[in-house]
């Protein structure tokens, strides 16, 4: 009978005392603890008071967004998995490149941080595997790939890692838990009562041993329980994995030139066709296809040079009878061009009077001086990543074959040093390039 009276005089207090009236049709309420027909008697009692409140269980009560109970997790897990399985229904009617970005940035694992920070996800394994299913599903259609389980792990690693930075909701659900328990524990400490701290110290407790099971020794002091830094760790390992069990050299200078800087621009740009930054779908697809080894073509003999080229299609990269060499040299001095057009530097294609001791002509002048009364001369060279003369060395050091380029056209071009400010422009096929480039 006490719990009752004291219910009653909350109430009347709220109302009376502050002058406010409780708009009952946006109210809940939840008995916790006491025996069924104890709870039942006191949701009773409230209903008389308040007949338009809405009596929840514990499953289904949550505050911002998060469960406030264990019991209602699954459930919640279950409702984002539904919500963006509708929204990734209509991820077909945007471009591969406008998909591939929204599920990057909104509608993949984004959308349920929140959710992985407030509460214990990572012990429910199948509402994770759930929201995975949702995001890999529509990776793969944008991407037109099937998705094994390795192509899976390099797409889900993130950006600077070399992937598409889609990321997975059961490689995040740990690092962010364990995150929040650790920036909040002072908090926590100041908020509840005493009596409250074992179980708070038994969730710490539970996530350092799972974090510790996850990834053994690589796990550090708790001043380093960032999201950022427990992350890094967990993608760290699933990259290590596959550079580990890489079965082939040209798997091993993909993922090393995946890696780069450049590799990962086109990726991050706003994808806009106003602006020229959007791709038609098939040269998306072509892009992470080869950058992540996807299949994109079938095998087949090249019906310019009869070579073989197999499902991942990289013999394009190399054929030196296939029309895309000519194409790529030709758009990237445009783009030279282009550059120095906005700097209003007037500059002219393959000067007639400029001679290598070949007989070749670079690719490129300015008109007018560049630096200390020197005008500006560029070659540019695109060197494939894994031509069979570069792949040994590629699958050691991203960058090899466009530094041996480089070194090549210094070379040739020495005689101009005098009077012209040569520059070499190297770059490679999977988007590495030397560093003065």
């Amino acid at each position: 009978m006490y719990i009752y009276i004291c219910i009653y005089i909350y109430i009347y207090i709220y109302i009376y005392k502050t002058g406010l009236t409780l708009n009952e049709d946006k109210c809940e309420v939840c008995a916790i603890g006491g025996s069924n027909f104890e709870r039942a008697e006191a949701l009773a009692l409230v209903a008389d008071l308040l007949p338009s409140i809405m009596t929840v269980n514990t499953a289904s009560l949550h505050l911002l967004g998060a469960p406030l109970f264990d019991e209602g997790l699954q459930q919640m897990l279950e409702d984002k998995s539904s919500t963006m399985e509708l929204l990734c229904q209509r991820l077909p009617l945007l471009s591969a490149q406008q998909a591939v970005f929204l599920l990057r940035h909104s509608l993949g694992a984004p959308r349920v941080i929140h959710l992985l920070r407030c509460s214990p996800a990572y012990l429910s394994k199948e509402g994770l595997n759930s929201i995975d299913e949702v995001i890999m599903k529509a990776l793969a259609l944008a991407t037109n790939c099937f998705l094994g389980r390795r192509l899976t792990q390099k797409m889900s690693l993130p950006l600077r890692a070399g992937g598409l930075g889609v990321r997975l909701a059961k490689d995040l659900a740990l690092p962010c838990y364990a995150s929040s328990l650790w920036a909040t524990q002072d908090l926590v400490r100041t908020l509840l009562p005493r009596e409250a701290f074992t179980a708070f110290d038994a969730s710490v407790a539970l996530a350092e041993s799972s974090l510790r099971e996850a990834l053994g020794g690589l796990i550090g002091p708790f001043p380093e329980w960032t999201q950022s830094n427990l992350d890094r760790m967990f993608w760290g390992k699933t990259e290590n994995d596959l550079e580990s069990s890489a079965h082939s050299e040209a798997e091993k200078a993909r993922l090393n030139a995946s890696k780069q800087l450049l590799s990962r621009k086109w990726l991050e740009v706003l994808p806009s066709d106003p602006v020229g930054t959007l791709l038609i779908d098939n040269q998306f697809r072509v892009g992470v296809g080869l950058k992540l080894g996807a299949n994109i073509c079938h095998s087949h003999l090249c019906i310019s040079c009869g070579k073989l080229t197999t499902a991942t299609g990289e013999h394009g990269l190399s054929c030196r009878h296939g029309r895309g060499r000519q194409l790529c040299h030709r758009m990237l001095n445009d783009e030279v061009m282009k550059m120095l057009s906005k700097a209003q530097i007037p500059s002219m294609r393959e000067p007639t009077n400029l001679w290598r001791s070949d007989g070749r002509r670079p690719d490129g002048v300015t008109l007018v001086p560049w630096e200390r009364g020197k005008c500006l001369v560029w070659d540019a060279t695109v060197s494939d990543t894994l031509a069979p003369s570069y792949l040994h060395k590629t699958a050691l050091r991203a960058g090899v074959a466009a530094e041996a380029a480089e070194r090549m056209k210094k070379a040739k071009y020495s005689s101009l040093g005098r009077e012209y400010t040569f520059v070499p422009l190297a770059f490679e096929t999977l988007e590495s390039a030397y560093a003065d480039s």
